[in-house]
């Protein structure tokens, strides 16, 4: 957890490491967050992409398996009007783009 933004895990997972950048601050796009809400989000994401692809542990599950990262900014109606997330998602890059097509 950070000052401007907390990581959490999806209630339903589309893939095996799906994980949730979410803004403390509520606002409908990530265009509309302060600096340092973006910059923390940032950071999140580089920490995740590092872990995932660094040697060791999760080298078998996911540069070895050619995994790629799809990075997908959503929104939600809450009590608040709207909240945006960022859904980072390990993908196989050949099965992501048919997936988008169809």
């Amino acid at each position: 957890m950070g000052e401007n933004a907390y990581l959490a895990l999806p209630k339903g997972q589309l893939t095996e490491g799906h994980v949730l950048i979410i803004p403390v601050i509520h606002r409908q796009n990530t265009l509309q967050l302060p600096e340092e809400a973006m910059a923390e989000i940032g950071q999140f994401t580089s920490a995740l992409i590092r872990c995932w692809f660094a040697k060791g542990v999760m080298d078998r599950m996911f540069r070895e398996q050619g995994k790629a990262v799809l990075l997908l900014e959503r929104n939600l109606t809450t009590r608040n009007p709207l909240h945006c997330h960022i859904q980072v998602l390990p993908i196989d890059p050949a099965k992501g783009v048919s997936v988008w097509r169809e």
